[in-house]
């Protein structure tokens, strides 16, 4: 039995709260002049992300669409909030993302969550029908409904209930032989009634406390999120970029070589060997050129790529590839998921950030999210 999951509703309350700065703090606003750049790339790992769900058999709700995420262009004036591109629009309006008094709340609003419900309600239709695909007659039999192939052979039936048979009567008994008529005896004196007491009064019943109003429901949790940065460097100490990521996640300082190149939920402990430390987002450079690098990873002996998508990043080539290992490599099991972003530093080499795990789970598909949300917040400088 297919499972239907949230997975498109947790994956777009981060795009819009990434769209309109609740992610990684107001300096992200749908006008500065980078989001478009940066959607570009939120929707690269959402169409890959959706993918691996949907080639697992699991529909995906198409929030994004309903929300008109992607729609830059559109001018529309939202009541209270003036001229917005649609997309921020129905941000504002269907959720509270916009108004202070809620604390830039992800949430939607009743509205918000009746487009919510409607976009999963199509997605389990849509699936329902994809399911009934090759059934071609329904066909009235007595008291049953038939729906048949193509062949003629019978998928569903339906069967009328009948109503149950009224019980039938009971036999009568046998006729007894009439009685003789017998000598009526003397009447006697009827009594005198006695005298009726008089009705106790029943007790009146003391009336129920009326119950205490039910309390209004609290206004929706105020989250606001925040984001904290480190600087990345090169073995010889060149700046290679300012990294953004969840306030509440760990990376590590020191050493120099793993400073701002690993992030976690969880505290990170650097064991004894560091070649071995693995955490949800990990950032590597390489003298190897960009070229080589995207090769590699396209491999089609060592990879199943299921998407990749050439993007340009603060100005820089870059490409985003998604896939599976065939074998072990680069450290990674067989059957291991990856999502790679891929930067062209020129001379200076490349520069990767990706997560790993297995397609189909949670962790990894919010992993993926984070990863991507971090790429557009981050900025990236290649060595002069």
């Amino acid at each position: 039995m297919r499972r239907y999951r949230s997975l498109s509703a947790v994956v777009f309350a981060i795009a819009v709260s990434a769209l309109v700065g609740g992610f990684f703090g107001r300096s992200a606003l749908a006008v500065d002049d980078k989001v478009p750049e940066h959607y570009k790339t939120f929707t690269a790992a959402l169409n890959a992300i959706e993918t691996t769900y949907e080639a697992a058999g699991v529909p995906v709700a198409d929030l994004e669409g309903a929300f008109s995420t992607a729609d830059f262009d559109t001018t529309v004036h939202a009541r209270g909030w003036g001229d917005l591109p649609l997309n921020v629009a129905r941000v504002c309006e269907w959720t509270y993302m916009c108004p202070e008094t809620y604390g830039h709340d992800i949430h939607p609003t009743t509205v918000g969550y009746a487009i919510v419900t409607r976009a999963w309600e199509t997605a389990v239709e849509t699936a329902f029908l994809t399911a009934l695909e090759g059934t071609s007659f329904l066909d009235r039999r007595a008291d049953q409904m038939v729906l048949t192939d193509r062949n003629g052979s019978i998928t569903v039936s339906l069967a009328r209930p009948q109503p149950e048979a009224a019980p039938s009567p009971s036999p009568s008994a046998e006729p007894t032989e009439k009685p003789s008529p017998t000598e009526t005896a003397e009447p006697t004196a009827t009594p005198k009634p006695s005298a009726t007491a008089k009705p106790t009064t029943a007790p009146t019943e003391a009336p129920s406390a009326t119950p205490a109003p039910t309390p209004a429901p609290s206004v929706p949790p105020i989250i606001v999120p925040t984001v904290s940065t480190c600087d990345l460097l090169a073995t010889d100490g060149t700046g290679l970029g300012t990294l953004s990521y969840p306030a509440a996640w760990s990376t590590l300082s020191e050493p120099a070589d793993l400073a701002c190149r690993y992030f976690d939920r969880d505290p990170i402990t650097v064991p004894s060997d560091p070649a071995t430390l693995k955490t949800a987002i990990m950032v590597t450079t390489s003298t190897k050129t960009y070229a080589d690098a995207v090769a590699a990873a396209k491999d089609s002996a060592t990879w199943t790529v299921r998407q990749t998508v050439d993007l340009e990043i603060d100005g820089l080539p870059a490409t985003m590839i998604e896939g599976e290992a065939k074998a072990a490599t680069d450290g990674l099991e067989a059957g291991s998921s990856r999502l790679a972003y891929i930067i062209d530093y020129a001379s200076a080499g490349t520069l990767t950030m990706f997560t790993v795990g297995t397609a189909g789970e949670d962790i990894y598909a919010a992993n993926a999210a984070v990863l991507t949300l971090m790429m557009g917040a981050s900025t990236f400088t290649a060595p002069s």
